[in-house]
């Protein structure tokens, strides 16, 4: 039974990329209709599908209150960012979720979510850049359970998101985040070298707003082989194979250079509403690869711009 909200019930976009999800997206339709909180409006971008993914959007078109389709095949750019960027700026109320068209959302998604949002508000005011994530409970193709709790299950610390730790890496997953009016006013569009839309979006809540957790799953986080990005366990069989990346050296180097290249754009686009250590931080690691050799690494143990797994900190350090 859904909860009594103190200002009235205020509605929520759910945003939905979609891109030949047919498999999939009947499933994550129906866990959305299943909400306890059906304040919503479901917002469905398409990037050129050519499997039944319109079909299946139209034929759930009658069982949603509202409903919107956007064919954005046509645009002179693809893939998830521009799709999700796009669905920004069509987003009307106070509040917007990310949906991935593969999962499935726990009964209480929104309104778990919605509740925490509200609190912090009410505390900060709306005024204030917000974004809250939740834990995942993760899952293989046909929904079986893998790991009751992905942040337990990977040893992660998302309740260690500062601006810092999200230059380099990510702690937020999209599919688990609301974001408030005026954080997505001030996201605006997502540069093409954003790393990914959940990150640009949380490191943006890091520097400027709040970034709050809730310490349970909501979400069914599907894993099969078309995930643009998937839960990883840390396994010894995994810690080997990252230290065989490690060594070969060229993935690391790739995946520091873009946090670089990012760190630039975020740079360029809020360099003047950063405060003025941000400021510094933010540039100075934009143009880390103009240090020498060993003042890059003495930059990153001093600024606190190492990676939360030992693993991944010695990569970073090797092909910085």
């Amino acid at each position: 039974m859904s909860m009594n909200f103190p200002n009235g019930s205020p509605k929520v976009d759910v945003l939905i990329a979609t891109y030949n999800g047919e498999e999939f997206l009947a499933e994550l339709f129906d866990s959305i209709l299943a909400q306890s909180y059906s304040h919503i409006n479901v917002i469905v971008g398409d990037d050129g599908s050519h499997d039944g993914t319109r079909d299946i959007v139209h034929r759930y078109k009658a069982r949603f209150p509202s409903i919107q389709f956007f064919d954005f095949s046509a645009e002179p750019t693809h893939g998830v960012n521009a799709n999700f960027s796009r669905l920004m700026a069509v987003a009307r109320a106070p509040y917007a979720m990310f949906c991935d068209q593969d999962d499935v959302w726990l009964p209480g998604k929104i309104e778990t979510t919605l509740q925490t949002m509200l609190s912090l508000e009410a505390d900060q005011g709306d005024d204030k850049p917000i974004l809250v994530h939740t834990d995942l409970r993760v899952v293989d193709r046909e929904l079986k359970l893998l790991a009751e709790s992905m942040w337990r299950s990977q040893a992660s610390r998302p309740d260690r998101a500062s601006f810092k730790k999200m230059l380099v890496e990510n702690a937020i997953v999209g599919c688990t985040t609301m974001i408030n009016r005026s954080l997505l006013t001030l996201v605006g569009a997502i540069p093409d070298r954003a790393i990914m839309h959940d990150w640009w979006i949380a490191l943006t809540a890091a520097c400027f707003g709040t970034i709050a957790l809730v310490d349970e799953p909501t979400i069914l986080y599907r894993q099969h082989g078309s995930n643009a990005v998937g839960a990883k366990r840390w396994s010894l069989g995994s810690l080997f194979s990252h230290a065989v990346d490690v060594v070969a050296g060229e993935a690391a180097a790739r995946s520091v250079q873009k946090t670089i290249d990012q760190a630039a754009a975020f740079h360029s686009v809020y360099g003047d509403q950063m405060l003025p250590e941000q400021r510094k931080l933010v540039k100075s690691y934009s143009e880390i690869k103009t240090m020498p050799s060993l003042s890059r690494k003495l930059f990153l143990i001093r600024s606190g711009l190492t990676k939360s797994k030992w693993q991944k900190s010695l990569g970073q350090f090797l092909v910085t």
